[in-house]
């Protein structure tokens, strides 16, 4: 019985030891900037994209040695938001959850992409209120519908929006 106890209190120990040293490597590393490439076209209209693929653009070094290696997979989740009347734009969010070190060690990652279409507010407020008050309510209904401009991210955009985060 005693034997056991020792053993389990080694392993918990050891245990320790590595949980702090991961949690070590994270924390040197935090902000640093991981510059990205999008390598999916993503339009916020009917998008079903669920996420992207993103690679690191480019080797990331920490105190002089290489810590991610270019091409790697950045994990990632994209939400897009559809253009509506009365002018409001498309919207596009990439977060990104997390990389791989050269080691295979998981790497969290913080920082949203945002790409918003082109605002038609103004216009559609502007000339709908204008046609509206000179004739009828109905031509003021016709353009208070009108869209703002989708959101459109292009294949191999460049992003250093993405950087270490803590675990």
């Amino acid at each position: 019985m005693r034997h056991n106890l020792y053993d389990m209190r080694r392993f918990y120990i050891v245990f320790i030891l590595i949980m702090v040293m991961e949690v070590g490597i994270c924390q040197s590393n935090f902000g640093t900037s991981i510059p990205s490439r999008i390598m999916t076209e993503i339009v916020s209209e009917g998008a079903t994209n669920s996420n992207a693929n993103i690679f690191v653009a480019q080797d990331v070094y920490v105190d002089g040695e290489l810590f991610i290696r270019r091409g790697t997979l950045i994990l990632n989740s994209v939400k897009t938001t559809e253009r509506s009347g009365v002018g409001k734009p498309g919207v596009i969010e990439i977060t990104a959850i997390s990389t791989s070190d050269v080691n295979n060690n998981n790497i969290p990652l913080g920082g949203v992409y945002t790409v918003t279409g082109k605002s038609n507010k103004g216009k559609a407020l502007g000339v709908g209120l204008g046609v509206g008050l000179g004739t009828i309510l109905l031509p003021m209904l016709g353009f208070m519908a009108k869209k703002g401009e989708s959101a459109i991210v292009k294949v191999n955009t460049v992003t250093n929006e993405f950087y270490i985060a803590l675990n």
